[in-house]
């Protein structure tokens, strides 16, 4: 599973959960598990806190609940100042202040 990258094209069949995100060749394994960590590494590390918080709070819960608790969790971290800062790095075409 590929939680909160951003990324489609899942390497899986059209019948099958996606649980394989890249296929590489072994000679490229090392290449591609270091873009995986690198792309990790960018996320603002409350955000990705919440974000592990959010999957075990979801994890088996009834689609109706996981919709309004998501939806809230996005909101707030959004408007929290880690949000804020991520989203202004966006627009000014900056690395965040976490990455530095």
């Amino acid at each position: 599973m590929h939680v909160g990258m951003g990324h489609s094209g899942q390497a899986c069949r059209k019948d099958a959960k996606c649980l394989v995100h890249e296929i590489v060749p072994e000679a490229d394994l090392d290449a591609a598990v270091k873009r995986r960590i690198d792309e990790v590494m960018t996320a603002g590390p409350q955000g990705v806190a919440k974000a592990k918080a959010l999957i075990r709070e979801i994890a088996g819960a009834q689609p109706d609940h996981v919709i309004g608790v998501t939806t809230n969790a996005i909101a707030s971290q959004r408007v929290s100042e880690e949000g804020q800062e991520g989203l202004r790095a966006f627009l000014e075409k900056r690395k965040p202040s976490w990455t530095a």
